[in-house]
């Protein structure tokens, strides 16, 4: 299984991937910015449920400062995200969270908040978590 360091790595070279393939397009700064910040949690977000606490804590202390800055704006699904991440810690590794729909329920209320483009990006590195885990399951 690749390790939490090639999964974040993974993160960041979907993002350069997603730059270039949107160079054309009309990739606004916010994107860019939710980029930036979404993708490189997205791709590590499946491992969320490990037992490492040092893993939990980062996750926890990032998803706790991208919410907060989502509650200025969008103080509704700063909320479920909030509450989707605190269901998480109680599941089981490479349970549900290793699955196509956890990838699309949690890429939902990115959709609602940064747009199509940073949706699809974030449930793209999550996606590419659980190809490269190589356990691909819809639920």
């Amino acid at each position: 299984m690749p390790s939490g360091k090639t999964h974040l790595l993974s993160g960041f070279v979907l993002l350069g991937v997603a730059l270039l393939l949107f160079l054309n397009s009309k990739l606004s700064m916010l994107d860019i910015s939710f980029g930036v910040f979404v993708l490189p949690i997205f791709a590590c977000l499946p491992d969320l449920d490990t037992a490492s606490h040092i893993r939990r804590i980062t996750f926890i202390g990032s998803l706790i400062g991208i919410i907060l800055l989502i509650y200025l704006k969008f103080n509704n699904f700063a909320i479920i995200l909030s509450i989707l991440l605190l269901i998480i810690l109680f599941l089981k590794h490479r349970g549900i969270l290793h699955s196509i729909l956890a990838g699309l329920l949690l890429s939902l209320p990115i959709y609602f908040m940064a747009g199509l483009n940073v949706s699809i990006m974030s449930f793209s590195a999550y996606g590419l978590h659980i190809l490269l885990d190589g356990k691909i399951r819809l639920y």
